[in-house]
């Protein structure tokens, strides 16, 4: 029982190693160059049989090197991707807790805004109503030119509007005149005398 179970593994693995030579080498293939090597072996039996003893003897040192070269290099590769597996992971525990520090201070900061959005506008309001429109003061000034004196009255309405500018132009005081902004200072440079802001 045991020994034909061995035969049958063995003839198993035998055909697999079989069907791997014959994609390597094809059955026409190994008959060619069987029949050179026969050919050779006729012709010069000395430098053939000086060739075989020497593949004969070197094929085993040349197989145990190329099974140690391989090995090493299938354990090196195992070994460089279990060290970058490791140290990935032991970046990734440090980075979890860091993008959750991130995380969490950038909510902070992003609520501590808002609140303090929320909080002004809700400040401003209650002031706004609580002391009504702001007053702006009125600002007055004279203007001295050669044709007399133009006293200005500005006060800035706080919906937006336009200054309201009164002029009073008192020639020789005579004469008062209240003129529009676009007129409201002579055409000549006047020489400007601010009496009080």
């Amino acid at each position: 029982m045991v020994v034909q179970s061995v035969r049958g593994g063995a003839s198993s693995l035998a055909g697999t190693v079989q069907g791997y030579v014959d994609r390597i080498a094809p059955p026409e293939t190994r008959q060619q160059v069987w029949s050179k090597l026969q050919n050779f072996a006729a012709e010069q039996p000395i430098l053939a049989s000086f060739l075989f003893v020497q593949a004969a003897l070197a094929a085993i040192p040349v197989l145990l090197f190329g099974s140690f070269a391989l090995a090493t290099l299938v354990v090196s590769l195992l070994a460089a991707v279990a060290f970058s597996l490791f140290w990935i992971g032991a970046a990734a525990l440090v980075l979890v807790p860091t993008l959750f520090v991130a995380f969490s201070a950038g909510v902070c900061l992003w609520l501590w805004a808002i609140g303090n959005y929320i909080a002004l506008r809700f400040t401003y309001n209650v002031l706004s109503a609580a002391l009504g429109p702001a007053k702006v003061p009125e600002i007055r000034a004279e203007v001295k030119t050669d044709r007399g004196v133009t006293s200005v009255s500005t006060v800035n309405a706080r919906d937006g509007s336009a200054p309201k500018v009164e002029r009073t132009y008192e020639p020789n005081g005579l004469e008062k005149v209240a003129a529009p902004l676009h007129d409201s200072f002579p055409r000549e440079s006047p020489r400007v005398a601010v009496d009080s802001f």
